[in-house]
């Protein structure tokens, strides 16, 4: 245990076995598994701000599963002091340089009717014409 130098790696590349798949060939059921595990509010729209895709953080967080967030808007879960600046942060990660996206905060709509302050980070893709999000919850 002591023998290690601060820094060094613990397996040299020759341990690792020629079978595994570098990161950029991983399969669809392992992304799969990665964004329904992920802890972290996960999320795919349209440029018009329908959710295509949640992952199972949303029921814990937002109280909201998947299922029911399919064919919803990030506008229906928009605190109305806050009315149309999901829409603002949309224009904005789609002028961003590509891949550098925008990160903001905004209260959210709990199933319960309550509202939730979520950390954003949005990454508009021009060629899908699609939003990935990750958002997380912050105190207050």
């Amino acid at each position: 245990m002591g023998n290690h130098k601060r820094g060094a790696m613990l397996h040299k590349p020759a341990d690792i076995p020629s079978d595994s798949l570098p990161l950029r060939e991983i399969s669809p059921a392992a992304f799969e598994r990665f964004f329904e595990f992920a802890l972290d509010l996960c999320v795919v729209a349209t440029f018009s701000g329908l959710f295509l895709r949640c992952n199972q953080a949303w029921k814990t967080v937002l109280g909201w599963g998947p299922e029911e967030l399919r064919n919803m808007t990030a506008s229906d879960l928009e605190h109305p002091a806050e009315a149309g600046f999901v829409m603002e942060m949309g224009s904005k990660a789609v002028l961003a340089r590509d891949g550098q996206g925008v990160s903001y905060e905004r209260a959210m709509r709990h199933k319960d009717g309550s509202f939730r302050r979520i950390a954003w980070r949005l990454v508009a893709d021009q060629k899908q014409r699609l939003f990935y999000g990750i958002g997380r919850p912050t105190p207050g």
